[in-house]
């Protein structure tokens, strides 16, 4: 799957070679790496060294990345940034971007997909969504 990976400069880039490494192991084919902010452990007189091209932000995420998925064209977006230079709020802002462009949303333990787009079912369908206990899921949802 090609994919644009999304990191920061809170870790080493070592660490953050060695992670898309992984990726590229585990079947993702790497385009870019977009440097969604961080500067902790990284050096300002050195070019960052990923094994892809890097792609600093430069003022809004939401933009660059939106700008990134129209030049590189991936099939998805995969998050390997972490707090605190992503916290969940920005994270699902990014993922706003990547399912208004029709592409997943990946993280190491979620993944969000855009809507499906196509004729709705034949048969009635109701969808009943709950976490929660005693909200009344298998009086709707059983049969």
């Amino acid at each position: 799957m090609r994919v644009i990976v999304l990191v920061d400069g809170e870790h080493y880039p070592p660490v953050t070679r060695w992670a898309i490494e992984v990726a590229a192991e585990r079947g993702y084919e790497v385009l870019a790496a977009l440097l969604v902010g961080g500067t902790e452990k990284l050096r300002p007189d050195e070019a960052i060294e990923l094994g892809a091209p890097v792609i600093v932000v430069r003022g809004d995420r939401m933009s660059s990345l939106g700008h990134a998925i129209s030049r590189y064209g991936p099939e998805a977006v995969l998050d390997l940034s972490d707090e605190p230079v992503l916290g969940y709020r920005e994270r699902m802002d990014l993922a706003a971007v990547a399912l208004s462009a029709g592409i997943p949303y990946l993280g190491p333990d979620f993944r969000l997909d855009p809507p499906i787009v196509g004729a709705p079912l034949a048969a009635p369908t109701l969808a009943v969504i709950g976490t929660g206990k005693r909200t009344g899921k298998t009086a709707i949802a059983g049969e």
